[in-house]
């Protein structure tokens, strides 16, 4: 969600919102909240950034991790928002719980 609560897609910003994983695509050309979204709450997997320096692992299970884009985490705080918290890191990728209104302060 950005600043004033619409959902958009994720990306590296600060002061948005992780609402859940959407379940849809929408497309809104009318006025801002024209349109609704589908979102779950819950645990996804997402792509581990390419950045090595910034690569998530082991050492950040339940910590918080950050958006990269809307389907890649970063361990990177700088200029981002909480994504939501590590729960695994494998080769398939990034396990992390989202949506349940997990805070930490800003960075950057």
């Amino acid at each position: 969600l950005d600043a004033n609560g619409y959902a958009i897609p994720g990306k590296k910003a600060a002061g948005l919102t992780a609402a859940g994983r959407a379940e849809e695509t929408v497309e809104n050309t009318g006025a801002d909240g024209a349109v609704l979204i589908r979102v779950t709450r819950g645990v996804f997997v997402f792509a581990n950034t390419a950045t090595t320096s910034n690569k998530i692992t082991a050492a950040h299970v339940l910590k918080p991790c950050y958006m990269e884009d809307d389907q890649t985490v970063t361990s990177l705080a700088t200029g981002a928002s909480v994504a939501g918290l590590v729960t695994r890191v494998d080769d398939s990728g990034v396990a992390v719980e989202i949506g349940y209104g997990l805070t930490v302060a800003a960075s950057g």
